[in-house]
C-alpha cells in the first residue's frame, strides 16, 4: 500500500459557505483516475470519467487509476483519501468497471501484440481477480464498447458495435463512425459464462448514436435515419418491445452531439438532447422526453443558437465574485454535456466551449470553457428554469474542461475547474434545489498553492460530506461540503 503524504489547505470564496475550509491530502504518487468509455457513438466524442469508478457496499469507491510506468490498478479508496487496497489490471484502455453482484468486473484492452478485449471478475473481499476472459480479437476494424450499468450502478451487460467505415448514411459521410457492421449485448453468469445477442438486424441502415440502460433488463438504442429519430427498446433476449418515431431533419455538413439517459424514476422513459444543424443551416440544440408508457416522445423543440438567444443568455448569467468572469463567446458553442433525471423534472446541463489548435494533440491546443447552462423542464418538457452559471475555463492543454455532476438528496451539485486570477485555478461549486429549480450555492474554493493545476471535476467521488477530485496532472484531493 502506497502512502499518503503532503497536507494542503483549500481557501474558500463565495456568496454562500457551503464548502467548509478542511485540510486536505494529496496523492503525490503520480497517479490519475483514466478515461473510460461513454455511452455514445465514437463519432460524438471521446472517452469520460463515467464508466472510471463504482461505489462499494462498504461506502468506499473503487476506481481505475494510472500508477507509475503507465500501468493500471483497481483501487479502493475511502472518504478520508485513503487508500483500502488495490489490484493492478494488465491494460492499455479500461472501457469500464461495474459492481457485478457481489464482485466487481474490469473490461479493458490488453498491451499484446494483438489485441484483445477481456473482462476480468475481482473479489472485493479477497482483493484478488478471480477470473480474467477474452472476450474478442479487436482486429482491424474499430469497435465501441459500452458497459451498460443500471441506473443504480449495477452491471447489466457489454454492448459491443462493430463500426462500419463503408456505410452510405448520410450522418455517416459526414463522420465515418456511425454506420454499423455488427452489433451484440453480452450477458454474463457469475463465473464469466457468456451469453451473447445480435442486435444487428435492429439498426441495419441507420446511424448509431448512443444507448442506455434500465433497471429492468430492459435498454434503449438511439439511432437514425433519414428524416427520422428512432429510439429502440430491447429486452433481455434481445426482441424490440417497443420503438418510438419522430421527424428529425439534419443536415450533414454540421457536427452532431447527442446525449442520452434513461429516466432515473421511470424504467420506461428515455431523455435526449441533441445538438445539430437543422435544414435551414441553423446550429440548434433540441431535448426529447420518449415516454413508452403513453408511446410518445415530446419535444421542446429546436433552440435556435443564434445571436438572440445569446443576448437572452447574456441577461440571466449569474456572477460568480470569486472568479474572474469572462464575457460570452457566441451561443452556437453550446454542447450538451449531461442529463438529469428526479422524480419531478428534467435538468439538461450544457456548456460554450471550444478549442483552438490540434485536436489530436494535448500539446499546442488550448481549451477555452465558459459558462454553464443549466435547462430545467418538468416531464412535459415544459420550462421550470435556466440557470447560466459563471465560469472561465482556459488551459494549454487536453483535459480539465469537464463538468462533475451530483445528486444528493433534493440538491443538485455541479462542480468545475475555473480561473480565479493570475493564471491560478479553481473551481467553482454550484447547489441548485431540485424542487424549485433555484440556485442556492454560489461558491469557490481554490488552493492557492496549486496554481496550475485544474481540476477534473467529471473524475470526481461524491461521499456523504465530502468529495475528491483530480487536479491535473495527477493528483487527488479531498475537501467537504454541508
Amino acid at each position: 500500500m502506497r502512502s499518503l503524504c503532503l497536507v494542503f489547505l483549500f481557501v474558500l470564496l463565495g456568496t454562500t459557505d457551503l464548502l467548509s475550509q478542511q485540510a486536505t491530502q494529496s496523492l503525490r504518487t503520480g497517479w490519475r483516475i483514466e478515461y473510460t468509455q461513454t455511452n455514445r457513438s465514437s463519432a460524438f466524442g471521446g472517452p469520460g470519467f463515467e464508466k472510471s469508478f463504482c461505489y462499494l457496499p462498504d461506502s468506499t469507491a473503487l476506481l481505475i487509476a494510472v500508477v507509475e510506468k503507465h500501468e493500471h490498478s483497481l483501487v479502493d479508496v475511502n472518504h478520508l483519501n485513503q487508500i483500502m487496497w488495490q489490484v493492478p489490471i494488465a491494460s492499455q484502455f479500461v472501457y469500464g468497471i461495474s459492481m457485478f453482484n457481489d464482485n466487481v468486473i474490469v473490461f479493458y484492452e490488453d498491451n499484446e501484440k494483438e489485441v484483445s478485449a477481456h473482462a476480468a471478475l475481482v473479489d472485493i473481499k479477497m482483493h484478488k481477480i478471480l477470473t480474467d476472459k477474452i472476450l474478442f480479437v479487436l482486429g482491424k476494424m474499430p469497435h465501441d464498447v459500452f458497459v451498460e450499468n443500471t441506473p443504480s450502478g449495477k452491471f447489466d451487460h457489454l454492448l459491443i458495435r462493430t463500426i462500419d467505415r463503408k456505410a452510405t448514411s448520410f450522418l455517416v459521410r459526414s463522420y465515418n463512425e456511425t454506420g454499423t457492421e455488427k452489433l451484440e449485448a453480452i450477458y454474463f453468469d457469475n463465473n464469466l459464462g457468456t451469453r451473447s445477442v445480435d442486435l444487428t438486424a435492429g439498426i441495419n441502415g441507420a446511424a448509431f448514436l448512443c444507448t442506455s440502460t434500465g433497471e429492468n433488463g430492459n435498454h434503449f438504442i438511439v439511432m437514425e435515419q433519414p428524416n427520422t429519430l428512432s429510439i429502440k427498446k430491447y429486452n433481455s433476449n434481445g426482441e424490440v418491445i417497443g420503438q418510438l418515431s419522430t421527424d428529425f431533419r439534419y443536415r450533414d455538413d454540421g457536427y452532431i452531439v447527442p446525449v442520452c439517459k434513461i429516466d432515473a424514476s421511470n424504467n420506461n422513459a428515455l431523455c435526449l438532447t441533441i445538438r445539430y444543424k437543422n435544414e435551414q443551416k441553423d446550429m440548434v440544440i433540441n431535448t426529447f422526453y420518449a415516454d413508452f408508457s403513453t408511446k410518445k416522445i415530446m419535444t421542446t423543440g429546436e433552440t435556435v443558437l443564434n445571436k438572440e438567444y445569446e443576448r437572452s443568455l447574456k441577461e440571466k448569467i449569474i456572477k460568480n465574485p470569486g472568479i474572474k468572469s469572462t464575457s460570452m463567446s457566441s451561443a452556437d458553442l453550446l454542447f450538451p454535456v449531461s442529463i438529469v433525471t428526479t422524480k419531478e423534472k428534467i435538468f439538461v446541463i450544457k456548456e460554450i466551449g471550444y478549442f483552438k489548435g490540434d485536436n489530436s494533440a494535448s500539446e499546442g491546443r488550448a481549451n477555452f470553457d465558459e459558462h454553464i447552462i443549466l435547462s430545467i423542464y418538468d416531464k412535459t418538457l415544459k420550462p421550470v428554469n435556466e440557470l447560466v452559471l459563471d465560469r472561465n475555463y482556459e488551459a494549454f492543454a487536453a483535459g480539465g474542461a469537464s463538468i462533475g455532476v451530483h445528486l444528493k438528496g433534493n440538491i443538485l451539485y455541479l462542480l468545475s475547474a475555473t480561473l480565479i486570477g493570475g493564471g491560478t485555478y479553481g473551481a467553482v461549486f454550484y447547489g441548485i434545489d431540485a424542487n424549485t429549480g433555484k440556485l442556492i450555492t454560489n461558491s469557490v474554493a481554490y488552493k492557492g498553492n496549486f496554481g496550475h493545476a485544474p481540476m477534473e471535476a467529471e473524475a470526481t467521488l461524491w461521499f456523504g460530506d465530502c468529495f475528491i477530485t483530480m487536479l491535473l496532472p495527477k493528483d487527488l484531493y479531498r475537501m467537504e461540503y454541508q
